[in-house]
């Protein structure tokens, strides 16, 4: 049996904008083991609602359409979702459900916006971008707390 690793985070340096990221068709998908992680109602007419799943790797952003074959995306994971779905991976599979309404039904994103026609964005600016900003502690920077302020 092989060891699983939990409570590991492995960001990626780069974001790869929707439109780059892998499609599988319906009978990849089929084959693939996969566990169901969330399950998001229609956000427009056309669509049916978006299903996220995980396949001990990555996750797979299922965007079911009325009128045209389900969208399958490959989205990154960052972190083993241990108690559902982590925050980041969650902004991934947002983004690639975004911009497959948009490109397949026409329903504007204010999430593509980030991208602005780029292929990839680095991980800072694109945390930056969704309301999470980074910013790196400099190795000769001495942080003053109390010995009880341990997590600052």
């Amino acid at each position: 049996m092989a060891e699983t690793k939990t409570d590991y985070r492995a960001l990626p340096s780069v974001v790869e904008a929707p439109q780059k990221l892998r499609r599988l068709t319906e009978s990849e998908f089929a084959a693939m083991k996969k566990t169901q992680m969330q399950t998001v109602q229609s956000l427009c007419d056309g669509h049916e609602g978006t299903v996220v799943w995980y396949n001990e790797q990555e996750y797979v952003v299922q965007i079911k359409l009325r009128s045209r074959p389900d969208v399958y995306v490959v989205t990154p994971c960052t972190f083993t979702p241990t108690f559902g779905m982590d925050r980041i991976d969650g902004m991934f599979a947002e983004d690639a459900e975004a911009y497959v309404l948009q490109s397949e039904l026409g329903y504007p994103s204010k999430r593509l916006a980030a991208f602005e026609g780029r292929d990839s964005l680095d991980i800072e600016n694109y945390l930056a971008n969704r309301g999470m900003p980074v910013s790196p502690a400099q190795p000769d920077e001495k942080v003053q707390r109390k010995w009880w302020q341990f997590w600052k």
